[in-house]
């Protein structure tokens, strides 16, 4: 008995992620199971240390797909993490950075007040990006009792398992009408009929692709950092490469390709005789899925052929702004100009919105303006502007800028030190440029933190 109970001690989050994994596999049959999920995960976080519920935040968005009940989950997750963070404050166990709590509270008037201007009513879109920033600046404070390499580890296998049970839509009739695989309504389907983009039990394939990029980007830093022996690497790397790949997502494929570029150049750099026995399995195991899922890709490069001759159509003038109801006329029109756009055009449209007057140039659109006219901005940089501003932008900047130790920044030893981070950094700032998925740039801050808070002087400590 003894026994026992010090293993379900010891091993009780993992029992709680393979009861979680059931209920999420019955719930791709039925929807019946979805409050049985949310009153089991709220019971079961009443016991979760901050760092099991920061992983179970972002484990959340892997199955986002299933029903948009679990997001209200992040929320009440992160009023559990503020409850544990100001029981810590009061007990004086920990410290508060004023600085970088200040200009999150102005960041968030900025919203209250676009909202006042806009007469919006306050409502859940208003609290899913106050959970948002809110739990970066959780996981900076709380950064002392939180492991990055856990919670990536955690990360990897919800996505793992949210893309096997993904598979399921091929003999669940709730699944193939959940994920109708070739909707209608998406331009970017209608002329291939040939091939599925895997989403897993995602929302959208780009969200799966996103979530994956991170996990393989962080998975190749902890290789880098031996953080991880090879049969966790290549058990988690390969099947998420794969899934990945299955999304037919161009952004991954060239996400990977540039994390892989640092990795091996770091590896070179530190132990070029080492390098070739970490490069070449590796190597060898992306030529084999690559080779396997030939039809895939061959299915890839035509979208992308498709995607350059129709994009190379468009006529339309963007310097001016056009209205909501003249986009929609526009797209689903008659006109054979306008009824695919690229994502120059979409940078353009929401360029020339983010500039039609200087109260949208200063605090943006506002954070209840989910999209314009329907459609993303396939920017995140473009994305966030047009949502926040330039005051938005500074203030979010500044908040990320405080959290850093500037202690010696002249030096070349404070450089050296982020060397090995920009594995994970510079994949997500190309991403950024093609895709503006909130959640894979949450995720990505998140980890550079708690990664930073690894490293010497990256970060305060107080």
């Amino acid at each position: 008995m003894v026994k026992v109970k010090a293993f379900v001690t010891k091993y009780a989050y993992w029992l709680f992620l393979a009861g979680l994994s059931a209920l999420f596999c019955g719930a791709c049959f039925t929807n019946a199971l979805d409050w049985t999920i949310l009153i089991y995960v709220a019971a079961c976080s009443v016991f979760f240390t901050p760092e099991q519920i920061v992983a179970t935040t972002i484990l959340i968005r892997c199955f986002d797909g299933l029903t948009f009940g679990y997001s209200r989950l992040v929320i009440y997750l992160f009023f559990m993490l503020v409850t544990q963070y100001a029981i810590a404050v009061a007990q004086r166990r920990q410290t508060v950075s004023t600085r970088v709590l200040l200009v999150l509270f102005v960041f968030s008037m900025t919203f209250l007040l676009r909202m006042l201007m806009d007469k919006s009513p306050f409502g859940l879109i208003c609290l899913y990006r106050i959970t948002d920033f809110g739990t970066i600046f959780l996981v900076y404070e709380l950064r002392k009792q939180l492991d990055w390499w856990r919670i990536l580890r955690v990360l990897a296998i919800g996505l793992i398992i949210s893309g096997v049970l993904g598979l399921l839509v091929n003999v669940s009739p709730f699944l193939q009408t959940l994920f109708d695989p070739l909707p209608a309504e998406h331009g970017w389907n209608d002329y291939n009929h040939d091939y599925y983009r895997f989403q897993g039990l995602t929302v959208w394939s780009t969200q799966y692709a996103g979530i994956a990029t991170v996990v393989v980007c962080g998975l190749l830093l902890a290789k880098y950092q031996k953080r991880i022996n090879n049969y966790w690497f290549y058990g988690l790397f390969v099947p998420v490469y794969v899934f990945g790949y299955q999304t037919l997502t161009r952004t991954f494929l060239l996400c990977v390709v540039v994390a892989l570029m640092l990795f091996a150049l770091f590896c070179f750099v530190r132990d070029r005789r080492q390098a070739w026995r970490t490069l070449l399995p590796l190597a060898g195991v992306l030529v084999a899925v690559s080779v396997i899922f030939f039809t895939a890709t061959m299915g890839n490069f035509e979208r992308i052929f498709h995607d350059n001759a129709m994009a190379g159509g468009s006529e339309w003038d963007f310097t001016e702004v056009i209205p909501p109801e003249a986009w929609e006329e526009m797209k689903h029109g008659d006109g054979t100009y306008y009824e695919y756009l690229g994502r120059k055009e979409f940078w353009a449209f929401y360029a020339s919105d983010f500039c039609h007057s200087p109260v949208t140039i200063l605090l943006g659109r506002g954070i209840t303006h989910v999209f314009y006219a329907g459609h993303t901005a396939h920017n995140w940089y473009l994305f966030f502007a047009w949502k926040y501003g330039l005051a938005g932008i500074a203030l979010f900047g500044t908040m990320l800028a405080l959290m850093v130790n500037w202690r010696g920044w002249r030096t070349k030893q404070f450089w050296t030190r982020w060397w090995a981070g920009l594995i994970m950094v510079i994949p997500w700032l190309v991403q950024a440029v093609f895709d503006d998925n909130g959640f894979w740039a949450q995720m990505s801050i998140m980890l550079v933190i708690l990664w930073c808070a690894t490293q010497p002087r990256l970060t305060w400590h107080q």
